[in-house]
C-alpha cells in the first residue's frame, strides 16, 4: 500500500532527506510491534514550522521534552524522548511528526480532538529525542493493527511508504 495526497510538511526550498527509507539508524523494526521502516528524517533547522501533511484529527500530542542526543548509538538514542503530534486521517492511519520545540504545539492553542487542514502549522521543530547528526524532522505514516506476536495480542505500529504531491526524489535510503 502506498500512501498519497501528502504534501511535504514545511516549506523549505531545499529537501534534504537525512535518513530514508529502511535507514541504519533507526528506520527499521525497533520492537516486534514498531515497525518505523517508513519514515523519513527531512534535515531542517531548528525553529522551522512544521504543517501538516494531510488533514485529520490531533489524536495525541507530548512537547515537554528538551533532552536530546546528538550522537548515532542507537542503544544510547532510543532512551531519549522526542516531542511528536500524531494526526488522525480519515483513513484510520495515523502521521507522527517528531523531534518538535517544547512548548511549540500548545503556542498554536491546538489541543487534542482538533481538526487540522492540509498545510496548517502545527508546530515548529526543535532539540527533543536522538537527532542524530543532523536536526531534522521525522516524518512517518502508520497504521494500527492488532497481531499476534509470541503467543499474545498486541497493537502495532506498522509504517507505510508515503508519496508527496510537492515532492518526486528519492526516499529509499540505499538510493539517496
Amino acid at each position: 500500500m502506498l500512501m498519497a495526497n501528502y504534501i511535504l510538511p514545511f516549506e523549505f526550498p531545499d529537501v534534504m532527506i537525512s535518513q530514508g527509507y529502511n535507514g541504519p539508524w533507526s528506520h527499521k523494526m525497533i520492537r516486534a510491534n514498531t515497525d518505523q521502516r517508513f519514515s523519513l528524517d527531512f534535515a531542517l533547522p531548528f525553529g522551522t514550522a512544521v504543517l501538516a501533511a494531510r488533514e485529520g484529527k490531533i489524536d495525541f500530542f507530548t512537547e515537554i521534552y528538551n533532552k536530546f542526543y546528538e550522537g548515532m548509538d542507537f542503544e544510547v538514542g532510543k532512551d531519549f524522548t522526542a516531542n511528536f503530534i500524531n494526526i488522525e486521517h480519515a483513513d484510520r492511519t495515523t502521521a507522527c511528526y517528531q523531534h518538535l520545540q517544547k512548548g511549540s504545539i500548545s503556542s498554536l492553542e491546538l489541543k487534542v480532538g482538533d481538526y487540522v487542514r492540509q498545510g496548517q502549522t502545527i508546530g515548529k521543530t526543535g532539540a527533543s529525542g536522538w537527532l542524530g547528526l543532523f536536526p531534522h524532522l521525522h516524518f512517518m505514516v502508520y497504521e494500527r493493527r492488532f497481531e499476534e506476536i509470541k503467543g499474545r495480542m498486541m497493537c502495532t505500529l506498522r509504517t507505510i511508504p508515503t508519496d508527496f504531491v510537492n515532492y518526486s526524489g528519492e526516499k529509499e535510503h540505499s538510493r539517496l
